[in-house]
């Protein structure tokens, strides 16, 4: 009995320090950037089913024309650093940023080549057109 009244106590003090979850601040279509794999072609399969969810969210969440971006650019490409170039492949049904010298090795750990990849064509290019179109109410999700 000693030790029940002592952790009910800290139990009720961590309970009522818990916030209850509201749906204030809910984010709407205007905080949302969809963006999306542009297809390259009748054979691009990614593409044409990223083009299909585009369409779904763009319907469904009334997601204006300017927070929806495409991607066109996602294909291989040989990445330099410091003089040492590295093909980097989007592999895995374009799920995966792929070093393919590193991959060959067994090695599987993400390079700096596939980082310079991933900056260079997908974050960049989002971080420019958030910035040209003004779409400063993007919400990154990030609660810091």
């Amino acid at each position: 009995m000693r030790i029940l009244i002592p952790i009910s106590l800290i139990l009720f003090m961590c309970m009522t320090s818990v916030n209850a979850q509201t749906n204030a601040n809910i984010p709407g279509p205007e905080n949302v950037l969809v963006v999306y794999k542009m297809p390259s072609g009748s054979t691009d399969t990614l593409g044409l089913i990223s083009d299909s969810v585009l369409n779904y969210y763009k319907t469904a969440r009334g997601i204006p024309v300017s927070n929806i971006f495409g991607l066109d650019s996602l294909v291989s490409q040989n990445i330099t650093i410091s003089g040492v170039t590295h093909p980097v492949i989007i592999a895995e049904g374009g799920n995966i940023i792929r070093d393919e010298l590193n991959h060959e090795w067994g090695t599987w750990y993400a390079t700096q080549h596939a980082w310079k990849y991933f900056y260079q064509y997908i974050a960049a290019p989002i971080k420019e057109y958030i910035a040209v179109n003004n779409l400063n109410s993007i919400d990154s999700g990030n609660p810091w």
